[in-house]
């Protein structure tokens, strides 16, 4: 199998160094210091699960470079999905890595979705300089298809030590509520998830919005229990209480951000299906100054 890894940051980073080592001949496509990095000293990943060190790795910076490949990995940001499909050659099969349900339901309507596999990923990685990666702990990778299942599944299972969903609709759909929810109150109250957690009025907002997150999936067909607020957010509780995911952080350090795909998403899909969600409608307006501003497109200062 050959296999192209299109946007070699973490998540990037993490699916081909586990790739490569485990004997697939794996590209990356990187650009500015990433790509420096990895044709200077290759790829190092430190894990809990086992580090990798690649002192040599495949780089481009020019994806039509590619030719055929069996496999294209897209981790990069929705935003930069379509450019990215533009830029390479049909592939036999696209693994998507974006957050969200809208992303990887086009991705799937664009490429086929006998040529789509659908990953979700909660692994936590920081970047800590161009091609040095940190994974700080978990591993729990479901993938799936939207379509009839296909033998690359079974090869890409033990390569990322992940799970096969036989319903990666409702998966995707279980990520996202949760991660939704706590990234999207995240950021307004500008804390952790422990703090959520312990002051009652934020607590309640919290719960409320899962509700509203697990009332929009359930009219879109997700096989998601009525109760599934409470144990979601049981499971957030799991969480180390310093937790802040990887948008909220982005929109608190001011930096384009997953907004629209991860959190407007949530009201945008209760609209088509005449959902009510207003404290998403809040959260999601609220946040939008500060994402126009990250992405160039507004001008402002407090003082």
């Amino acid at each position: 199998m050959r296999a192209a890894i299109i946007g070699a940051g973490a998540i990037g980073g993490y699916i081909g160094a586990r790739l490569q080592q485990h004997g697939i001949a794996t590209t990356f496509v990187a650009r500015g210091a990433t790509l420096a990095a990895l044709r200077e000293r290759g790829l190092a990943l430190e894990s809990p699960l086992g580090d990798v060190v690649l002192d040599r790795v495949a780089v481009t910076d020019d994806p039509r470079s590619l030719g055929a490949v069996d496999l294209v990995v897209l981790a990069v940001k929705a935003w930069d999905v379509e450019a990215a499909l533009a830029a390479v050659a049909p592939p036999s099969v696209v693994l998507t890595t974006q957050n969200g349900v809208e992303s990887p339901l086009a991705i799937a309507e664009r490429v086929g979705k006998e040529r789509t596999i659908v990953g979700l990923f909660r692994t936590p990685t920081l970047v800590i300089e161009p091609g040095r990666l940190r994974h700080i702990g978990g591993n729990a990778i479901q993938i799936g298809m939207l379509g009839p299942r296909i033998a690359l599944l079974e090869e890409l299972r033990p390569a990322l030590q992940a799970t096969i969903s036989d319903d990666i609709f409702t998966a995707m759909w279980d990520k996202m509520i949760g991660m939704a929810v706590t990234t999207g109150i995240g950021a307004l109250t500008r804390a952790p998830l422990g703090v959520l957690l312990d002051i009652p009025a934020v607590r309640d907002l919290v719960e409320g919005a899962m509700r509203e997150a697990v009332a929009v999936a359930r009219a879109h067909g997700a096989n998601i229990a009525a109760d599934h607020a409470q144990k979601a957010f049981a499971n957030r509780a799991a969480f180390s209480r310093s937790t802040v995911f990887s948008t909220q952080r982005d929109i608190l350090h001011g930096r384009p951000s997953e907004l629209d795909t991860q959190i407007a998403a949530i009201p945008r899909l209760g609209r088509a299906r005449g959902v009510p969600t207003p404290i998403f409608d809040v959260v999601a307006a609220a946040l939008l100054p500060q994402e126009l501003k990250a992405r160039g497109e507004l001008a402002y200062e407090c003082t």
